[in-house]
């Protein structure tokens, strides 16, 4: 898989859908602004047309650095875009799709097609390297988390060469609840079936209170059975019973560093999101910057979801200054 962009000058590279990347070149005098450039598998970035067949044993020349980390355990802060496909395309078109996605199973099963396009020339390199889809279960849209089989239609649609990461049944705000329903998910995903072999999960830490949300985090974390779960996500419902997240996730990387951490939505702490997504360096997804009013600011207080919003939505430019805005406060 490849796809093309154009050279900007000063080690930049744009990729129409996805926006402007830092390039680590080997050759850049050899670069005129405006030249073509060529992504490829693997992190591999090449100058079209280049004399050069390799330097240092790579098959190309220059290699994307978006994400520093050798280290796939370690993570940045990232920002997740929730929206319906309408809006994600008209991202795309703007160069703002980005690499950090949470997806909906009931809405990518509504529209199997267009997410299939969305993420056709979408970049496959290394995991963890150029982009991370985590396919959720629905949970809150459908009050109750899809089936597991839903799920992994999803990530089927997605493709499975991106490396969707499925999201285990939970139950909202139910730490004992979650724990009988993921158990019973993560059988499901790691039956012996070729089909659903090779997905890394992940596993939603409810509790109705602080001892619940550990004990939701020991059973799953702390148990060799579930060692294909390697990440772990943080509901914003805890800061309803918590206060913050800082402390979950302040105990989640206690006993488990190597555990990879997302924030499920804003909650109703906007700030509070902002601190743990960016003082920790975990990825965060929510809905609301882009239904916000203009000029939306984390303080605000906004009023709940319209209900056919993901039905009416279109992308237009209030969107993008939000996104940009809540982009540039998490990411940096």
């Amino acid at each position: 898989m490849s796809f093309r962009g154009t050279w900007l000058g000063e080690n930049r590279a744009f990729f129409p859908g996805y926006g402007e990347f830092y390039v680590l070149a080997q050759t850049v005098a050899e670069l005129q602004v405006g030249q073509p450039v060529e992504i490829c598998g693997h992190g591999i970035v090449k100058a079209v047309g280049s004399r050069h067949k390799g330097l240092s044993g790579r098959k190309a020349d220059f290699v994307i650095v978006d994400d520093p980390y050798e280290d796939n355990n370690m993570q940045r802060a990232q920002f997740a875009p929730v929206a319906p496909i309408q809006v994600l395309e008209g991202l795309k078109a703007a160069g703002k799709l980005g690499f950090y996605h949470l997806l909906l199973t009931h809405h990518i099963l509504e529209h199997p097609e267009a997410f299939k396009a969305l993420f056709a020339d979408w970049p496959d390199g290394r995991p963890g390297r150029f982009g991370t889809i985590i396919v959720d279960n629905s949970l809150v849209e459908l009050k109750g988390a899809a089936s597991d089989a839903m799920v992994f239609k999803a990530c089927q649609i997605i493709g499975r060469h991106l490396e969707p990461i499925p999201v285990l049944a939970d139950v909202m705000g139910d730490g004992e609840g979650t724990r009988v329903a993921a158990t019973d998910s993560y059988a499901w995903w790691t039956r012996d079936h070729e089909e659903v072999d090779g997905f890394d999960l992940m596993v939603v830490a409810q509790g109705n209170d602080w001892r619940d949300f550990c004990e939701t985090v020991d059973y799953f974390l702390l148990n060799p059975r579930f060692r294909k779960i390697s990440w772990v996500g943080i509901p914003r419902i805890l800061v309803k019973t918590l206060g913050t997240r800082e402390r979950a996730i302040h105990y989640v990387r206690s006993i488990r560093p190597d555990i990879k951490i997302h924030l499920l939505g804003f909650s109703d702490d906007v700030p509070d999101d902002i601190i743990c997504s960016r003082n920790f360096g975990l990825g965060i997804d929510s809905a609301v910057p882009l239904r916000a009013h203009p000029n939306w600011m984390p303080s605000d207080t906004l009023e709940p979801r319209p209900a056919n919003w993901f039905d009416k939505a279109v992308i237009n430019t209030d969107m993008l200054n939000n996104l940009n805005r809540i982009r540039g406060l998490i990411e940096g």
